[in-house]
């Protein structure tokens, strides 16, 4: 049985620390399902990392607001 609650954290420290081939060959061989329970699970808990770091409330209030603003302009985020 996979830990998809590691494999989240894992997946935000890679990609944290810019290691895209690391995430790849972590998230490789996961199933359509699993991809899900990873990657909200992954995204919840960046946002509570960010949010209990010093200043992380307002860095995660700009950081919401850039990519809401890319988004709405239609480039990449």
């Amino acid at each position: 049985m996979t830990d998809l609650g590691l494999m989240a954290c894992a997946a935000v420290v890679d990609g944290l620390r810019d290691r895209p081939e690391q995430l790849r060959t972590l998230l490789a061989g996961l199933t359509h399902d699993e991809l899900l329970v990873v990657s909200t699970s992954a995204l919840i808990a960046f946002g509570e990392a960010l949010r209990n770091t010093p200043g992380g409330e307002t860095r995660a209030a700009e950081i919401a607001l850039v990519l809401q603003h890319q988004n709405l302009e239609g480039t990449p985020s």
